[in-house]
């Protein structure tokens, strides 16, 4: 007898397979496939639930269960009602209409001592997953979407088919922030930004308002999507949804390597993933430990965070916004054209700005410099800006995806790769404003200006 049921490998279920079989010899249950000590142990669980539901222990046999496939070390608890059906219709004791439903299905559900089917806590991560019907018991959890077949105890003679739908739409909720007015540069850079979703780098004296900038930026944009946060639910658990919005995570500069990238035995999720789909605001970026600075390099590429330890491997979602802030000298009044009066001296504010390496500078689409922020100048609202930003949302999903290519004249500059693609998402966002299928030559001039000039002037900043 073949049962179809989920494993858990590296954080993420896999389809599998329970074989049962019954040999002569002294009723004992073995379990062979490289199973964990949970699943080993399910023998005297199922001995008093067959009591109990007054079914059968065979007589004379022993109950041999193979895992497959057995390259790995299975780990679930969801294995134990896969197990318990398929003796259960191995011997006759299962009813034609649960046979039936059970070859249809995939199996996973705990069994009790008295007999009782419980859904494992991860089912609601099992019904995202979209794998297929699922077979299992009642649940205690939280389950928002799916759809399931429910079997209340090993004696029943049938299924009972539940199904639950969320309104995400009506969950959502847009959090609120105070009306304040913004200086130009700032309003423009803030609706670019939430609207194509751009890594920034905010640099300059203290007072110039950095960190409200950050602030402004995260009630802007689109609901969250769904998927990102079932993947978050995999990860965290039902707690990523008290903010009813997207994530935003804040760590402070003393935040250790582990802690931000995670790892650790057994392998835990770090702060970036808990940014995943949301916004990870660096304030004080320079403060980080360097090594936390470059390990973000991966993650901001490939939009996750891989893991290895000996004979185990993970990988983590980290697809985050980054928005990060920075004095670029220790008395916090250094900035391009002003690098004369630092109490510290400029060797100190050269040792600070090191920091600030090549590879992590280009992960960054925008580097903006808020002393600029400070001169006069008509104020903008904030309202204004997610006005903007949703009639920019509204006109991406009518033009739809639309091919572009960088123009000659900047694909012959040495540039990296990093740099031409935020040029073109700048210049992308720059022409959603001007209501322009096509990105025209002004646009690309445009971001041009605002993604390398910054880099330039940072670049001469001790030239």
């Amino acid at each position: 007898m073949i049962v179809r049921t989920l494993f858990n490998l590296d954080n993420q279920f896999t389809l599998g397979e329970v074989e049962v079989k019954l040999l002569p010899g002294i009723p004992l249950l073995h379990i062979v496939g490289q199973p964990d000590a949970q699943i080993r142990e399910f023998g005297l669980k199922l001995k008093s639930a067959l009591r109990t539901c007054g079914l059968q222990w065979p007589q004379g046999h022993q109950i041999v269960v193979n895992l497959r496939p057995a390259h790995f070390r299975k780990s679930s608890g969801g294995v134990e009602l896969a197990i318990a059906l398929g003796f259960l219709a191995l011997t006759g004791q299962l009813s034609d209409c649960v046979v039936e439903k059970m070859e249809s299905s995939i199996v996973y559900g705990e069994v009790a001592l008295n007999g009782r089917v419980y859904a494992p806590v991860d089912i609601g991560n099992v019904l995202r997953s979209n794998l297929g019907e699922i077979l299992t018991g009642s649940s205690d959890a939280k389950i928002r979407d799916g759809k399931w077949l429910e079997l209340s105890t090993l004696s029943d003679p049938e299924t009972q088919l539940r199904k639950c739908h969320f309104d995400w739409n009506q969950f959502w909720q847009e959090p609120e922030f105070p009306d304040l007015e913004l200086h130009p540069e700032a309003f423009h850079a803030l609706w670019l930004a939430a609207h194509m979703r751009l890594n920034v780098l905010i640099a300059g004296p203290q007072g110039t308002g950095k960190s409200t900038w950050a602030n402004a930026l995260y009630p802007l944009g689109a609901p969250p999507d769904v998927r990102e946060i079932g993947e978050l639910q995999n990860m965290f658990g039902d707690s990523v949804l008290e903010s009813r919005w997207r994530p935003r995570e804040v760590p402070h500069h003393s935040t250790t390597p582990l802690a931000m990238i995670g790892g650790g035995i057994p392998l835990t999720p770090g702060v970036i993933s808990r940014a995943h789909g949301g916004l990870l605001v660096m304030d004080e970026f320079l403060e980080f430990h360097p090594y936390v600075l470059e390990a973000l390099r991966e993650p901001l590429q490939n939009g996750y965070v891989e893991h290895a330890r000996i004979g185990e491997r993970s990988r983590f979602p980290s697809r985050f916004q980054l928005i990060a802030t920075a004095n670029l000298c220790p008395c916090g009044k250094l900035y391009p054209g002003k690098t004369s009066g630092c109490q510290q001296g400029l060797t100190r504010c050269r040792t600070v700005c090191a920091r600030l390496s090549g590879p992590i500078m280009d992960r960054f689409d925008l580097l903006i410099f808020s002393h600029e922020w400070l001169k006069s100048g008509h104020g903008r609202p904030w309202s204004e800006a997610r006005e903007i930003v949703k009639n920019l949302a509204n006109f991406a999903r009518e033009r739809g995806p639309v091919p572009q290519k960088i123009p000659e004249w900047f694909g012959k500059l040495e540039h990296s790769h990093r740099r031409r693609q935020a040029l073109l998402r700048v210049a992308r966002g720059l022409a959603d404003f001007d209501s322009s299928r096509e990105i025209m030559p002004e646009h690309f001039a445009a971001a041009d200006t605002m993604v390398n000039n910054p880099m330039r002037e940072l670049r001469q900043l001790f030239a």
